[in-house]
């Protein structure tokens, strides 16, 4: 639950600004820093934006746009300068200046899209392929699925390493960027939107969503492998339709989407399973006066605005309730 500066609890309120990384809609929240937009989809998706307390994305600049002369020593520039997650704008005479700045108010700056470099051998614990990062104590090799795995290995043991994957003929793809709705490298142009053409073609047997994740809109022939361990893809249900998943679960937790024709195909061959049918009640819904639902849930029967979506209201089944009986629809 968001708390305000007080300890009080604020409702998330949705905002018209999209995730720039999985597309679902931004919403309102409030951390012990301030005001910011978060994905509406988190935890799945991590994504987050700057705003200002009514929920209006700062400013966007690049690093260049801020930078300006030095008040105090005259020959050098203020030029933004990162600490961990904190930015501000230093003198670029560093040590003999120490004149810092914090950024302008109402700004964000554009992240920076670092180029990855494979590392040509797989994580030994979940398969993706490992890359060399560049962090506050230099170079290190890490696996290019983090955060879901935190693998790391000193990059002084790089050509070693290398040597050991090519003589077992081993090798692995770099996890899709921003795979399962994690911060991935996403290259993005100037207005925030995906590179498409620094993102180049998709895997074989997909398509790239506007977000830059894959998809696969034509059905396949054959086998279709995983876009981020090379596993083989098994078709499942869930709670919004068919979906291809990893057969490699849970060393690699990819799964993508259908659109189009392929999802025309995985629906008549594999139909979403019936639901209950929900039993109107006379029990008013707290937040807009609808009526409320008895309504089946992954934790038994609750009750459910009768409004949903618009309305999300729902509450514990009262005891007078608690024979009421569901039948499938």
């Amino acid at each position: 639950m968001n708390i305000d500066r007080e300890g009080k609890p604020v409702a998330t309120q949705k905002i018209e600004v999209d995730c720039e990384l999985c597309g679902k809609g931004m919403v309102l929240r409030q951390s012990r820093h301030g005001s910011f937009l978060g994905c509406s989809d988190y935890p799945n998706c991590t994504s987050t934006i700057a705003c200002d307390p009514q929920g209006e994305p700062l400013k966007l600049v690049r690093d260049e746009e801020l930078e300006e002369p030095c008040p105090t020593c005259g020959a050098g520039t203020l030029k933004v300068k990162r600490r961990g997650a904190r930015a501000f704008l230093g003198c670029d005479k560093y040590p003999s200046c120490k004149e810092t700045h914090p950024l302008p108010e109402g700004v964000r700056l554009e992240r920076k899209v670092s180029p990855v470099e494979e590392a040509d051998f797989p994580c030994e614990k979940c398969g993706r392929a490992m890359v060399v990062r560049t962090g506050r104590r230099g170079r290190f090799i890490a696996c290019s699925g983090f955060p879901r795995c935190r693998n790391t290995k000193p990059v002084e043991k790089l050509e070693e390493l290398r040597a050991a994957a090519a003589a077992a003929g081993k090798t692995a793809s770099v996890a899709p960027a921003g795979g399962n709705g994690s911060r991935g490298n996403i290259p993005t142009t100037s207005d925030g939107k995906v590179d498409f053409e620094a993102l180049g073609a998709p895997p074989t047997g997909f398509a790239w969503t506007r977000t830059g994740k894959p998809v696969v809109e034509a059905w396949p022939d054959g086998v279709l492998d995983c876009p981020q361990c090379g596993s083989e893809l098994a078709l499942k249900s869930g709670r919004f339709g068919p979906f291809f998943s990893c057969t490699n679960y849970p060393k690699c937790r990819c799964s993508v989407n259908l659109r189009g024709e392929a999802k025309k195909q995985a629906e008549v061959a594999m139909p979403a399973p019936k639901k209950p049918k929900p039993v109107p009640t006379e029990i008013p819904c707290e937040a807009c006066g609808s009526p409320m639902w008895v309504r089946a849930g992954r934790a038994g029967n609750f009750l459910g605005c009768s409004g949903f979506p618009k309305c999300k209201s729902a509450k514990p089944l009262p005891p007078e309730l608690a024979d009421v009986k569901l039948v499938m629809e």
